[in-house]
């Protein structure tokens, strides 16, 4: 199922896609007053859910709120208001200078993922020193994956909710099997059971996003459907 937003003129400014591993279709479209667009169709797959049999019924939102606009200096706020010490903002802050300065250079932010990884540690122990509030760090997590999508024009739209619409997800890619069964391995190493995320598997899930952030060019994931996959893993992870 997919949408695309276009201005007054004809051009293409935002688009959106959400799918399963099985059939999905999109049956109609709504919008309203404040640009907001509602789909709804039906799945026989996992979609944001467990199938319940046969044919199952959908209804997705899609909002200004995901268009591209979060920016490096966006980030840089977040992280000073951020209920830390003074180091971690700083300790942040060089990371998010090292990501500007990679994208400035033309390369791929790998250090991005470096962000994420010590968002979730530092949220994982409310004893530790350099503890940073779940709730502030899930923020920035998410604005983070936004930001790196926004570098090739994409926006985020966070519609996963489980580990079964993450395996869609890569099951979709055009890419290897070879590829999606190593994809497939991490997340099977991580997941645990019951209807949230774990903190084993918000750590475990880090691992994931940084092999899609550093590799996925040597994995052959393009970037589109890298960063996609990405702004997934970040929507099930922020569910702790």
């Amino acid at each position: 199922v997919f949408l695309i937003k276009y201005d007054s003129d004809g051009n293409e400014i935002g688009g959106w896609q959400l799918g399963s591993s099985v059939g999905d279709s999109g049956r109609s479209v709504a919008v309203d007053g404040s640009g907001n667009a509602y789909i709804s169709g039906r799945t026989r797959g996992d979609l944001a859910g467990t199938n319940a049999g046969n044919d199952d019924v959908f209804l997705a939102k899609w909002g200004e709120s995901e268009l591209c606009t979060t920016t490096i200096d966006d980030l840089e706020s977040l992280v000073q208001g951020l209920n830390t010490k003074a180091s971690v903002k700083k300790e942040l802050t060089r990371i998010l200078n090292t990501v500007e300065k990679q994208v400035g250079k033309g390369k791929h932010p790998k250090s991005i993922s470096k962000v994420i990884v010590k968002l979730v540690r530092y949220s994982s122990n409310p004893i530790d020193n350099k503890y940073v509030p779940v709730d502030q760090a899930n923020s920035l997590i998410l604005e983070s994956t936004k930001y790196l999508a926004c570098l090739d024009g994409q926006s985020c739209a966070f519609m996963s909710t489980s580990f079964n619409d993450l395996r869609g997800v890569i099951d979709n890619l055009a890419t290897s099997e070879k590829t999606k069964k190593k994809l497939d391995n991490i997340l099977s190493r991580v997941e645990l059971d019951g209807p949230t995320v774990e903190l084993a598997e918000r750590v475990g899930l880090t691992k994931l996003i940084s092999t899609l952030v550093v590799k996925s060019n040597k994995l052959g994931i393009a970037s589109d459907e890298a960063n996609d996959l990405i702004c997934q893993v970040a929507s099930v992870m922020t569910r702790f």
